[in-house]
């Protein structure tokens, strides 16, 4: 019932200052199914929500927002009843991505998250430059995916779905989570290019050759890193939870263990 906090750092395959603040959003996701009494096993997806919205913007590049259903294949969307709002309005353009039938489902979210966040006068950025807020109740969104019932339960097995970002003026662009495949749409000749050491026969996606990656996921409201800050010098805990695989310093994104005067302050 709550939000999780997704970040990104937008300048894949390259490292880039490495804040992870070139895109901050809260974002939350239902999927409801539909079964017989004493068949559960036999579930379908009735639909799928998704509603966040944008907590901050540190990116000069202008980038789009978007969420693939892994598993669900475009033809089994009710195209006709997806529905997507932002700011309480309708989304003024095409929200299911056009593709063949059988491939996965894609949702274009934001073309341009710059156009739903409304920066303090003289701020470059949104909410990463302290004293540079603004308002973002523009940004707020929410999507409704109807599926047809013949799509079994445990087709998604990842409840946050495969949230992305991409470039505005490329949308072959992508970045997503750590070893989250991309969509058909992807520029295959970045990976492994620049900082990148993406093994994509090996379903390794989206990380350095130290396992950094360009996107994150942290399971609650998150203090981001104030603009041009590496966030090894916001949170010191990060690179050795990131290098043991998650093993050890796993309550690093805690404000309690960041250097504090290095993180975003209203």
């Amino acid at each position: 019932n709550g939000y999780i906090t997704l970040a990104f750092e937008d300048l894949w395959p390259a490292a880039g200052d490495y804040d992870m603040n070139d895109l901050v959003m809260y974002y939350r996701t239902v999927i409801n199914t539909a079964s017989i009494a004493g068949r559960e096993e036999e579930a379908t997806i009735d639909s799928v929500q998704v509603e966040g919205e944008v907590m901050a913007i540190g990116a000069a590049r202008h980038n789009g927002f978007a969420v693939e259903l892994t598993g669900v294949p475009r033809s089994a969307i009710n195209a006709e009843g997806v529905t997507l709002t932002i700011g309480g309005q309708p989304a003024g353009h095409v929200v299911l991505e056009a593709g063949a039938g059988y491939e996965n489902a894609v949702f274009i979210i934001y073309e341009d998250a710059w156009n739903h966040v409304a920066p303090s006068d003289s701020c470059r950025f949104y909410r990463t430059e302290d004293g540079c807020g603004g308002t973002a109740q523009a940004s707020r969104f929410s999507l409704l995916v109807p599926v047809n019932n013949d799509v079994p339960a445990g087709s998604l097995d990842d409840q946050l779905l495969n949230p992305f970002i991409f470039a505005a003026d490329s949308r072959r662009m992508e970045i997503h989570l750590k070893n989250k495949p991309p969509t058909a749409k992807v520029f295959m000749e970045a990976f492994g290019a620049l900082d990148d050491a993406s093994v994509p026969g090996s379903g390794i996606y989206y990380q350095t050759a130290t396992g950094m990656p360009w996107a994150m996921v942290i399971g609650s409201a998150w203090a981001h890193p104030e603009e041009a800050r590496d966030i090894a010098e916001s949170y010191p805990d990060f690179i050795p939870y990131v290098t043991s695989g998650g093993n050890s310093n796993v309550d690093w994104h805690l404000r309690g263990n960041a250097v504090t005067h290095k993180l975003y302050e209203e």
